[in-house]
């Protein structure tokens, strides 16, 4: 770190996150989203096939990833699909949240014609996606696509890397990092990003110090269905399966959950305190009532007063010394209100 004209090295370790507040960096909506599992989130301009067989190089505003395996990518989506009738966004991401298994699912888009073709992706390259359908091998271009989403290979394992989030959105898991004048160069599972200065906006670091709960195996999870209908909890994601959003601030990290869910953690009596942001979704407008809870080892630690969509997110701060089991509670704030129940625990974590 400098500041003015004194220097000084402090261990990676010691930090949680490095905010980069300089002047917002005009941003081009990129023409394309990736989902590359545990890799990230990427914004691209395009894509191109990489030095070595079945990877791709990833071009952004601003950074480069190359060497991404192409296996590790999930899906895809045109930017024309994501800001178009929500019926097409929701078929889109039920297809990413639930891929097909054994064969991958490419959406065709010509005019007003559209054709959802059953292949096996080959390779992406500048030109377009290479698929085959039975005994025939076609290159669809970019033109034509409008989503892909790849059946799953074999499940990786979590990358418990630095989650570096760029201007556009952008969201890259780097295992290691080198961070000089605002320029950044890393290494991800198996690609190598670079990154220009200005387009950083946070580095979320990866240390024993702490632990986000996203992160953690809960020991248990109970769920009271509302009208017959369950909601599962969400890791990194709002209920509904959008990105975690409160007062118009999108958080890569954090609990979606639904009312009445419950969800206890064994902390082993290892941490000291709890952080998180409370709220209600943005996605849930201005409804919503959900009142947040806290128990520790079975007693209350904190209890909110109902929230809805309409509320500020509230800033939680907890003494959980020698704390073996921690349950977080998304509670019915109304016995009436049962719209927009959607309660976001942003950026949960617990720190030694």
């Amino acid at each position: 770190l400098r500041r003015g004209q004194a220097a000084e090295a402090l261990p990676l370790e010691g930090f949680r996150e490095i905010v980069f507040d300089g002047p917002p960096v005009p941003t081009i909506p990129p023409p394309w989203t990736v989902w590359a599992g545990t890799s990230g989130r990427f914004m691209l301009r395009r894509i191109e096939a990489g030095d070595e067989a079945e990877t791709v190089d990833l071009i952004g505003y601003g950074w480069k990833g190359e060497g991404l395996a192409l296996g590790s990518v999930r899906a895809l989506a045109a930017r024309s699909l994501l800001q178009g009738p929500t019926d097409r966004v929701e078929e889109f991401r039920r297809a990413r949240d639930d891929p097909p298994g054994g064969e991958d699912l490419l959406m065709l888009a010509r005019g007003d014609r559209r054709h959802l073709i059953a292949c096996v992706v080959e390779e992406m390259t500048a030109a377009g996606v290479t698929v085959s359908v039975g005994q025939a091998r076609r290159t669809v271009p970019w033109t034509d696509l409008r989503w892909v989403v790849l059946s799953p290979a074999t499940p990786q394992a979590e990358d418990e890397g630095h989650l570096v989030e760029l201007a556009d959105g952008t969201l890259i898991r780097l295992r290691s990092f080198e961070l000089r004048d605002g320029t950044s160069t890393g290494e991800g599972r198996t690609a190598r990003y670079s990154i220009a200065a200005g387009r950083l906006a946070r580095i979320h670091i990866r240390s024993d110090a702490y632990r986000y709960l996203s992160d953690v195996e809960p020991e248990r999870t109970s769920l009271q269905p509302l009208l017959d209908v369950v909601w599962p909890p969400r890791s990194d994601r709002a209920v509904t399966g959008g990105a975690l959003s409160l007062g118009g601030r999108t958080y890569p990290k954090g609990i979606g959950m639904h009312t009445r869910t419950e969800m206890t953690f064994a902390l082993g009596g290892q941490y000291s305190r709890l952080y998180a942001t409370l709220g209600v979704d943005d996605s849930a407008g201005d409804l919503g009532q959900v009142a947040f809870k806290v128990l520790a080892d079975g007693r209350s630690l904190y209890e909110s007063e109902p929230l809805s969509g309409s509320d500020a997110a509230r800033p939680l701060a907890l003494d959980v010394e020698g704390v073996n089991s921690l349950t977080l509670v998304a509670d019915f704030g109304s016995p009436v209100a049962a719209s927009g129940n959607f309660a976001d625990w942003a950026e949960a974590r617990v720190v030694r």
